[in-house]
C-alpha cells in the first residue's frame, strides 16, 4: 500500500482485492508458521499439488489451498493437508502410536478392503 493517508489507503485496497488477499496470506503464512509464499509452492511442488495424506488436489478445497500441518509443540511444519486431513483425520492426534495401532487394527483386513474399493484386482492380489 503505498499510501499514508488512510482513506487513500482504503481506496487501494478496494481496488486491489485480490492484491491485498495475497499479502495477507503471505503475512500470516510468515508470522504464523515462518514461510514464505515460495516455501509453500515448494512444499506443494514436492508434494505434487495434493495432500500428503489422501492425495486429494489444492484446487479441490473451499479456499483453494491446502492447510500447512505443523507439530503444535515444535511448530515444525509436516506437510501440506487437506482440511479433512488436518482437522478430522490428524485434528489432535499427534502421537505415532495412535495411528500405529490403527495400522494394526486394520491390517488383516487391508487387501480385502483394497478389493473392494477397486485398488487391487484379483489378479494382482495373487
Amino acid at each position: 500500500m503505498p499510501y499514508k493517508n488512510k482513506n487513500d489507503a482504503k481506496v487501494w485496497a478496494e481496488r486491489n482485492k485480490e492484491r491485498v488477499r495475497q499479502l495477507n496470506r503471505a503475512g500470516h503464512i510468515r508470522r504464523k508458521y515462518g514461510m514464505s509464499p515460495e516455501d509453500y509452492d515448494s512444499l506443494l511442488k514436492a508434494q505434487n499439488g495434493t495432500c500428503a495424506l489422501c492425495d486429494r488436489r489444492q484446487e479441490e478445497e473451499r479456499y483453494g489451498r491446502l492447510h500447512i500441518d505443523h507439530d503444535h509443540e515444535t511448530g515444525r511444519i509436516r506437510g501440506l493437508l487437506c482440511w479433512w486431513c488436518n482437522h478430522k483425520t490428524i485434528g489432535k492426534h499427534n502421537d505415532p502410536m495412535f495411528f500405529y495401532r490403527i495400522y494394526k487394527y486394520l491390517q488383516p483386513n487391508v487387501p480385502e478392503v483394497a478389493k473392494e474399493m477397486g485398488m487391487v484386482t484379483d489378479a494382482e492380489d495373487s
